[in-house]
């Protein structure tokens, strides 16, 4: 038997998204969605939302480092262009535009707040911080983030928002 101990077991993670149905498409060809109340439905809503998400990562068009999403410059035209390229891959009516703009929204918030936890280290300088870019961020964006992170105005919205969620 062996005494020395263990190392503990890596928790499993689930990995990016790699839009493997998009290698199954034929040219031409685009996935079709179901509809219930305006939103999508079905086998594919899964897959809309990944596409979503993947183009809410795109920092050229929706940048890492505004603070707000009614920041976003030039946003109704980028919103419009994503939108364009949704339809390229997807086949539905403009019906559900609401919902994938707020898809957008909700991905680009969601991923600022994935990179933050996962490459934002409080305990390093924010040179060492902004030496730790992910690769799929704009390095400037990240920076700009980094030395936001640090300010007291943002510290001080995480202190509320931890306040709201506890009471």
């Amino acid at each position: 038997m062996d005494d020395e101990p263990q190392p503990p077991a890596t928790k499993k993670t689930r990995g990016a998204a790699k839009l493997n149905f998009l290698t199954k498409l034929k040219r031409g060809e685009k996935v079709p969605l179901e509809f219930s109340r305006s939103e999508p439905a079905g086998p594919n809503t899964s897959k809309i939302s990944t596409y979503c998400a993947k183009l809410a990562q795109n920092g050229e068009n929706f940048p890492f480092d505004i603070n707000d999403w009614s920041e976003i410059p030039e946003k109704e035209e980028k919103i419009e262009e994503a939108i364009a390229e949704l339809k390229t891959v997807f086949e539905y009516s403009d019906d559900i535009n609401t919902w994938v703009e707020k898809k957008f929204h909700d991905k680009w918030k969601s991923n600022k707040r994935k990179m933050r936890l996962k490459h934002h280290d409080e305990n390093k300088t924010v040179v060492q911080n902004i030496a730790s870019c992910p690769d799929e961020v704009i390095d400037t964006q990240w920076a700009n983030m980094c030395k936001h992170w640090i300010t007291p105005a943002f510290k001080v919205r995480i202190l509320e928002i931890l306040y709201l969620y506890i009471y």
